[in-house]
């Protein structure tokens, strides 16, 4: 999402400065509990998604960013500040003194089941990704005049239409085929493994080549790397900056209902069958594939793999999720360019 905004900001001539001023910590402890410990992430989602608990979480929050932040902010001296990252809403006025008061836009980044600690801080805007999201903002007490309805940003090279095969061949991928991609998630989250290794059984008379994106589980790509070298079915990725191409080429993405993973895919115009999910914070992403028919959503491997045995049988059976994919698609496609565009009026830059 930061690099679909960058790469908007970029194309109308800013300069834009990436800053993450989470320590890394926070991040590995959020890989180990995706990977392992699902129940006890929705258990702290729940547990914190309470008035006093996100209250005293922004109060944390600012003590251990907003110092770096500020120290970034006054090297930089930028005309505007995004934030997506709800711990990182709100800078001190003391900041800006030489400068003057610098306007912050936090862009929220889950489309459906949103934290209430995102709307405990006070940034000067909300960039929101559904009208969902702009309802509960309302509802938690944000002044209209500072949400906007924006979209979630996808890079623009997902909204390519570009002929399939011709990808295919470029990826050294077979062509007219069916094509599924397990994975896609940064982190490689799932029963990916599980996954790959029931779709391996399957008897020749399924015709099927499978991308296999492993993102920054280097345990999981070492092994499925290893398994499957000699297996032309089976196309085993690492952490891939090309996604669009590999998306693209496919004809259907089995990953977790991530929301990048999910908009990503609905740009390229491909279903999405959701195999596992954030417990908590992307609940409202599984209700979201069956409400919008943007694919099917799940989690026992088993069911999984009969679904793909009858794509790979009869694939026409994806055509029923092309009007939910158009429309949300379509609902979405201007998300970056909308947010410049607000920012470009606001600062008149």
């Amino acid at each position: 999402m930061a690099l679909a905004l960058k790469e908007a900001f970029e194309k109308k001539g800013h300069k834009v400065v990436f800053y993450d001023a989470v320590p890394k910590i926070f991040w590995s402890a959020y890989t180990v509990i995706s990977r392992y410990f699902l129940s006890f992430w929705g258990f702290l989602f729940w547990a914190s998604n309470v008035e006093t608990a996100s209250k005293i979480i922004v109060q944390i929050s600012d003590r251990l960013f907003n110092k770096k932040v500020a120290k970034k902010v006054k090297q930089e001296v930028p005309d505007f500040i995004i934030s997506d990252y709800p711990f990182i809403t709100k800078l001190e006025e003391k900041v800006f003194s030489k400068n003057g008061h610098v306007p912050m836009g936090v862009v929220v980044v889950d489309p459906v089941t949103v934290h209430a600690v995102w709307f405990r801080g006070h940034p000067d805007f909300y960039f929101l990704p559904t009208k969902e999201v702009f309802e509960m903002a309302v509802e938690a007490g944000v002044p209209e005049k500072k949400l906007i309805y924006a979209g979630y940003p996808v890079k623009a090279d997902f909204y390519k239409d570009e002929e399939k095969n011709g990808l295919r061949k470029y990826l050294g991928l077979e062509k007219d085929i069916f094509t599924l991609m397990i994975g896609g998630s940064s982190e490689g989250v799932g029963k990916i493994a599980d996954l790959c290794e029931m779709l391996e059984e399957l008897p020749a008379k399924y015709k099927f080549q499978a991308v296999v994106v492993c993102g920054k589980n280097k345990q999981l790509f070492r092994k499925l790397s290893t398994k499957y070298y000699f297996n032309n079915r089976f196309k085993v990725l690492g952490y891939e900056r090309q996604m669009d191409l590999w998306i693209r080429a496919v004809d259907v993405v089995v990953s977790k209902a991530g929301p990048t993973n999910l908009y990503e895919t609905v740009a390229a115009r491909k279903p999405f069958l959701a195999f596992s999910y954030m417990p908590g914070q992307e609940e409202g992403n599984v209700a979201m594939i069956n409400k919008e028919k943007l694919g099917m959503v799940e989690e026992d491997i088993e069911k999984v793999t009969k679904i793909l045995k009858k794509w790979v049988v009869n694939p026409r059976l994806l055509l029923q999720y092309n009007k939910g994919i158009e429309k949300v698609r379509e609902e979405q496609k201007e998300a970056s360019n909308r947010i410049v565009e607000f920012v470009e009026r606001y600062k008149k830059i």
